[in-house]
């Protein structure tokens, strides 16, 4: 029988001192920030100190040959600590926020007798927030599909839209016809994923047994300039140029979901002869900052909910682990 907690005694080469933890194993530990934040060598220390293995919750870093442009864990980091969903898709691929739920959920579940504990880390905001939301919340039908059910709607009324989705789905009769929000979801993913609602979420439903316990690492925007301008100059010094012009060459389409990511269109606009390279570190700069005020936004709303935890990016790693395993020792019953 699979043991309920990973019990971690005393203190080994690289540890906490005098640490005696029991990790309670439906417990993930998700350690999250703004971009730059420090959050990815955080998550490695404590991950390499109580044992864990981290699931990649960046998703750029989903994608092969942009270890640069994304700050991916170099090769060392991953000699330390097993990481997955790291590099695991194709830059052709495209993956969803239920495509990243599903397989979060595979490795959580698909693991042998006492395989180890897991520890999420990433600041992709909308990958983590479908993995720890309701799961209703994690497919994202076409913009188009969601017209076409509205338009239903609008001209067929309420309980034909019902009549619509219990063809689809006889397990939806719990809706009720009033309830035209749930109506309009549920019809959509029946539509989105060709298969009833019903059974398109319970695929996508977290393990019932895993409760997350999210770490923010807070660090005010501008305590952040400073550490941005020196990452974003290394970047652009290291690589991060040249395999976005690697993948352009290679044929992956400007739309692809593994060239949206920021700062990939200024450097093809650098690639191109329209701007130089002062302006594509400032660009790049700026749009970093803008995405860092997004994952703010969402950081502070999740506060607000009472769901986060927040760490103080003045204290040092040592202080932080040590939080974190505190945490993680009251959550144990």
């Amino acid at each position: 029988m699979e043991p309920s907690h990973i019990h971690i005694r005393g203190a080994r080469e690289h540890n906490l001192k005098d640490l005696d933890l029991r990790i309670p194993r439906n417990r993930l530990v998700v350690i999250t920030g703004l971009s730059g934040s420090g959050k990815s060598s955080l998550a490695l220390r404590v991950a390499e100190r109580l044992g864990l293995e981290i699931l990649n919750a960046d998703s750029r870093q989903l994608f092969r040959g942009l270890e640069v442009a994304t700050a991916a864990p170099d090769a060392d980091m991953l000699r330390r600590v097993p990481h997955h969903l790291v590099g695991s898709h194709d830059p052709l691929d495209t993956v969803s926020a239920g495509d990243f739920c599903r397989s979060c959920c595979e490795l959580i579940e698909g693991g042998p007798p006492r395989s180890p504990a897991f520890l999420m880390s990433g600041g992709s905001v909308f990958y983590i927030r479908a993995f720890i939301d309701p799961v209703e919340e994690r497919v994202s039908p076409a913009p188009e599909l969601r017209a076409q059910v509205l338009e239903w709607l609008e001209s067929e009324g309420p309980d034909a839209l019902r009549a619509r989705l219990l063809a689809l789905d006889p397990e939806a009769s719990w809706i009720s016809v009033n309830d035209v929000s749930k109506l309009r979801r549920h019809l959509e993913i029946c539509l989105a994923t060709g298969l009833p609602a019903s059974q398109a979420l319970q695929s996508l439903r977290r393990p019932a047994t895993v409760r997350p316990l999210l770490f923010v690492l807070d660090t005010p925007l501008e305590a952040l300039t400073g550490r941005l301008h020196r990452r974003l100059k290394a970047m652009l010094a290291g690589g991060m140029i040249e395999e976005v012009e690697a993948l352009l060459k290679a044929g992956v389409p400007e739309t692809s979901q593994a060239l949206s990511s920021v700062g990939v269109q200024d450097i093809r606009d650098f690639l191109e002869g329209r701007i130089g390279r002062d302006t594509l570190e400032e660009r790049v700069y700026r749009n970093t900052r803008r995405y860092a005020r997004k994952q703010l936004t969402w950081f502070k709303a999740l506060g607000r909910e009472g769901r986060t935890r927040s760490l103080d990016h003045k204290q040092d790693e040592e202080t932080l682990c040590r939080t974190i395993c505190d945490t993680l020792e009251a959550a144990r019953d």
